[in-house]
């Protein structure tokens, strides 16, 4: 006989389907079709790229949360640093096939985001390979998975002092790391430790996000996780109607800012939209997330057992890697073969291009259905056998 699962380690089929709602929204982002500009954030000021932060944070909480007062610290640090091992894998074969492949195919146009990609790489190869290796240069569409294996690798620390009841400081340092990004001081700081170690990488080729922001979103999301590994249930009829309210008023006025002038907040008042940047994590931003969160928690269907018409994205959510590596690799052949200039496209080109594109991340995510679900049935076989 087998114990049941617990809580913690049982899927739930929500956070699936949003990761694989998350995969969809960033796959329309970086693809271009006609369906980029409208479907680029379109519940308001947040990205997909937030949103597949801290649901992996979240998962990473839940999961591992509650093994750590099951298991040790041993299994749980063994764990996430063999997964950011396999992430750092993935990152690998991505710069592979940006550094390595894609310039000897003859689909590297000389102007548009893809030659963007490739800029510090013509400019200095040796370090920019090198860089890329270390996780310090990230081209565009391959900077998610960088932060992913530092924030992997830092967790088991995160969730062992979580543990000893330290989540009340975290919170409040990862705040303050935060607040840093808002006042600009993690470049001056890479400024001074590139000069002082002699790192060539400069910081226009570090990568979009920033880090000393960004970690607010995995330390939130990890703390999310470790409650609700806990016991913690989001239960409807105790969330204040006051907060709810706000929520809902602050994420429809995100909405229709968003869809009424466009991804720039504040187009004739430029300085104004670091209040709501994606890569420093803008506050008004942070604001429009934590309402949406809100929202998905307060009304989330709590149902055992997803609608059929939500199946599809279960399935990406479940493969979220090799899915997200596939549509990287395949944004890139796009942006190659197509460019990102769609005013003068047929429209049925789009057709092709997103009919192909999901075909392959559908494809993808079966096959690493079935291969995972090969080694379930493999490791049941072992159990029956020894038991």
């Amino acid at each position: 006989m087998h114990a049941p699962a617990s809580p913690s380690t049982t899927r739930l089929w929500q956070l699936d389907a949003l990761r694989g709602l998350m995969l969809v929204l960033m796959t329309l982002t970086h693809v271009p079709t006609r369906l980029t500009q409208p479907m680029g954030q379109p519940f308001g000021f947040v990205s997909a790229a937030f949103g597949f932060v801290f649901l992996s944070a979240l998962l990473v909480g839940r999961v591992h949360g509650r093994r750590l007062i099951t298991a040790g610290a041993a299994p749980v640090r063994r764990a996430l640093w063999q997964r950011a091992g396999v992430v750092y894998a993935c990152h690998l074969a991505l710069l592979l096939t940006l550094f390595g492949i894609l310039p000897h195919t003859g689909v590297v146009p000389e102007k548009g985001p893809l030659p963007g990609m490739l800029w510090y790489f013509h400019a200095d190869p040796t370090a920019a390979v090198l860089g890329a290796v270390g996780l310090l240069h990230q081209p565009g569409l391959l900077d998610i998975l960088p932060m992913y294996v530092v924030f992997l690798l830092v967790s088991p620390a995160l969730l062992i002092q979580g543990a000893r009841g330290g989540w009340p400081w975290m919170l409040a340092f990862s705040i303050g790391l935060w607040l840093a990004a808002q006042f600009g001081l993690g470049g001056p700081a890479y400024d001074r430790l590139a000069s002082t170690t002699g790192i060539p990488v400069p910081r226009g080729a570090l990568g979009a996000f920033d880090l000393l922001a960004w970690q607010l979103v995995w330390t939130g999301g990890l703390a999310f996780g470790w409650a609700l590994a806990h016991g913690w249930q989001p239960r409807p009829a105790r969330w204040p109607r006051a907060l709810v309210a706000t929520a809902a008023l602050v994420a429809l006025t995100g909405l229709i800012w968003r869809h009424g002038v466009g991804q720039i907040p504040f187009p004739a008042a430029e300085q104004l939209n670091w209040l709501f940047d994606k890569w420093h994590m803008g506050p008004l931003r942070l604001l429009n997330a934590t309402a949406l969160l809100i929202l998905v928690m307060r009304f989330g269907p709590r149902h055992n057992h997803p609608p059929r018409l939500l199946a599809p994205l279960q399935r990406l959510g479940q493969a979220a890697l090799p899915v997200f590596c596939a549509h990287a690799v395949v944004a890139m052949l796009v942006l190659g073969l197509a460019g990102d200039e769609i005013r003068n496209r047929p429209p049925w080109v789009d057709l092709v291009i997103l009919i192909v594109t999901f075909a392959t991340l559908f494809t993808v995510a079966e096959l690493a259905h079935r291969r995972r679900s090969g080694a379930l049935r493999r490791g049941a076989r072992t159990c029956a056998s020894t038991a």
